[in-house]
Order: structure tokens, then sequence, then C-alpha cells
């Protein structure tokens, strides 16, 4: 990872602030990318083997009439310049309370875990993308 692209990130109030390093000690002007409800954990990670890292939020919704709305995972691409391109949501089982990425079938490709606390259980998220939609390394 570049020093130059090192992202510093505030989750708040369903936003997240995203600011790149211009040198030592000093930050762009940050950018707010709106989130869904009740942000629970962000990660940094090269999802599409480009070498930028990508963003990875997971919203744990809101409760109302006796089941869970908004439950998910948002993810971010990075196109190299160190902002993000609007997000690509994915809906999860009720309240993820964390995030866990690795390889979970050894397949080349970084998968997603959440565990989620209604109904207990654990949510995988494979990522299904072929070595010939990825970019040139």
């Amino acid at each position: 990872m570049e020093l130059q692209r090192l992202a510093m990130l505030t989750v708040l109030l369903g936003s997240l602030t995203a600011g790149l390093q211009a040198g030592t000690f000093r930050f762009d002007g940050p950018r707010a990318l709106q989130l869904g409800y009740a942000p629970k954990a962000v990660r940094l990670v090269d999802l599409d083997h480009d070498r930028d890292l990508d963003l990875v939020v997971v919203n744990r919704g809101w409760f109302t009439d006796d089941q869970w709305i908004g439950s998910s995972v948002e993810i971010f691409l990075n196109p190299g310049d160190g902002y993000f391109e609007a997000s690509t949501v994915y809906a999860t089982p009720a309240a993820p309370q964390d995030l866990a990425v690795c390889d979970v079938d050894g397949d080349g490709n970084l998968d997603l875990i959440t565990p989620n606390a209604a109904p207990d259980n654990l949510s995988v998220c494979w990522e299904t993308a072929t070595a010939a939609s990825r970019p040139e390394r």
C-alpha cells in the first residue's frame, strides 16, 4: 500500500468520511459517502485485484414491527484515485455485527463473513469474479 494513498476513515451518523493523505500528516478535504443505517464495521481490502484498496461496510439496519430492515454489506470500489465509486449493496440476514474478509474457499478471491445477531448465525458472501474479469496486474 502506498503511503500517499492511506485513507483516513471515520464513521459518524450513517456517513463515512474519507480523505487522502497528501503528505506528512496533511490530508486533502474529506468526501462523505452515504451509508446504510447504523454502520457497524469498516474494512479496506483489495476486492477486485487491482492493487487499490476498496471499502467494505456492514450496516446493522433497524428493528421495527418485529423485523430487521436495511441490514446489508456495502462495497465501494476504488478506481485508483483513492476515492470510491457508488456502492453495491448486498442484503444480509438481520443485524450483522462485524465483518471478516478472507479467502474462505481457496479460489484466490476474498469472501465476506458477517456474524448476525438475529437469528444468531453467520453469512458468507462468496466473491465469484473469474480471472477473466479481473484487471491486469
